[in-house]
């Protein structure tokens, strides 16, 4: 009889300390961040290529001028994809092509969740192509507060650019790689 009574009473303790442990730690994974990784950690590396084109043509003279850009990306490591768009209009000659740019990117995952990208940089001339490394920090949306770097490189821009510019027709179009790299800032 003592031997059953012992049981029960272990039996609901068993129990009641069981719904005790599920319960703190239903609290603790409760009271988890969203984002769990090391600080400085790449997240996703995607590559993939980049146009621009400019309406009219920028010449030496600054005119008002529409600009679309587009950016496709292949993130094969993170087994997604993603891209960007901008389409705006702005005062630009070819000399604004080589000031440093603050930018916001809205880039488009594969999933449907976007992350918005504040950047700044400075292009740069290197062996004939204009390389514009771009860094700055996710603002919005998936990979918010992470550091997010995109580098673009216009093919062949940088050696043609003078005579381009001076061209009646100006500059309308470039292309070239790009990459876009995520690092995680959380703990």
């Amino acid at each position: 009889m003592h031997a059953l009574k012992i049981s029960s009473l272990m039996t609901r303790l068993s129990a009641s300390s069981l719904a005790l442990v599920a319960c703190l730690l239903g609290s603790v994974i409760a009271a988890a961040p969203t984002t769990s990784y090391a600080q400085g950690i790449t997240l996703v590396t995607c590559v993939g290529t980049h146009t621009a084109s400019w309406t009219p043509g920028l010449t030496d003279t600054a005119t008002d001028v529409e600009v679309s850009t587009s950016s496709l990306w292949s993130c094969p490591l993170a087994g997604t994809s993603a891209s960007s768009s901008q389409q705006f209009e702005q005062e630009l000659s070819c000399d604004s092509l080589l000031d440093p740019t603050n930018v916001t990117w809205v880039i488009a995952w594969a999933n449907g969740q976007k992350s918005t990208a504040q950047l700044s940089g400075d292009v740069e001339n290197i062996d004939g192509n204009l390389v514009i490394p771009l860094t700055g920090t996710v603002t919005n949306g998936l990979y918010a507060g992470d550091t997010v770097a995109i580098t673009v490189t216009d093919t062949n821009l940088g050696a043609t650019l003078d005579d381009v510019c001076s061209s009646p027709g100006g500059l309308t179009n470039a292309s070239g790689p790009t990459i876009l790299t995520i690092t995680g800032v959380s703990l």
